[in-house]
């Protein structure tokens, strides 16, 4: 009985979500959390110009599946955020690796074609009005090649060296030392990739005053910088599990296997 009523109380509260979404307009949507905006724009609905239908016209108007568009802007609001307290020190070089690729580099490849239309589309449309636009519009081209350039020497050649590092520790493997020797790699020297990074960040979180957004600042505009910040805090988010656990770990393997 009581799980019966559980389940009532949890149908009920999802129907009345669904009705509450559907009802709204889209402008408010977009106000509560820009991350739908990737799901609407995938779906053919301009958030834009079509800011003050309520998403239940937009769907008839586009004949799309109400349902299943709702699940899917639920969907892509969930929050997933790792806690600071976990013991990061404790996780093992092979987890790091994959937890960097599997989440930082695959969430640049997704989402920096997706900002870059955004930011294209943008420009073009407000540059007369921001001037700055066509600047932060290079920067970022810059900084989504610099990102892509130094994941891809990441995966190809500085991930696969601390994984079979950490092989060859694990495994007591006698070929330790002489791998080192003779296949070491420079596991700082991406260091330059990071500064070149973090000089473009500074400089369109300069050009972007900090992605504060100006008074009334149109439903694009406030796409775009809030998932210009987003990026900015995965970036950042990413270098300091490299240089404050996974790099350093790389680099005692390297010190064990030459003094054994």
């Amino acid at each position: 009985m009581i799980f019966l009523m559980f389940l009532r109380r949890l149908w009920y509260y999802f129907y009345e979500m669904m009705q509450d979404i559907k009802n709204k307009n889209i402008n408010e949507l977009l106000l509560r959390d820009y991350r739908i905006a990737d799901v609407l724009k995938a779906n053919g609905i301009n958030y834009c110009c079509a800011g003050n239908a309520t998403l239940q016209s937009a769907c008839n108007r586009q004949n799309l599946d109400e349902k299943k568009l709702i699940g899917q802007l639920i969907q892509s609001t969930k929050d997933l955020d790792i806690s600071p307290d976990l013991a990061f020190e404790k996780w093992k070089p092979g987890f790091l690796l994959d937890l960097i690729t599997h989440v930082h580099h695959d969430y640049y490849r997704l989402k920096l074609p997706l900002l870059l239309d955004n930011l294209t589309s943008f420009t073009w449309g407000h540059s007369q009005k921001h001037p700055f636009l066509q600047e932060l519009m290079d920067d970022f081209v810059h900084l989504a090649a610099a990102i892509q350039a130094h994941c891809g020497q990441q995966e190809d050649v500085i991930f696969p060296y601390i994984r079979q590092l950490d092989n060859a520790l694990s495994g007591k493997e006698t070929y330790g030392p002489l791998f080192v020797r003779m296949l070491r790699k420079p596991l700082r020297s991406t260091s330059g990739d990071d500064q070149r990074i973090d000089i473009l960040f500074d400089k369109i979180r300069t050009l972007s005053s900090h992605y504060q957004l100006p008074a009334r600042a149109c439903p694009t505009h406030r796409v775009v910088y809030l998932k210009l910040q987003e990026l900015d805090k995965n970036w950042q988010a990413h270098t300091w599990l490299e240089e404050t656990f996974l790099l350093p770990a790389a680099l005692e393997i390297e010190n064990r296997l030459l003094q054994e």
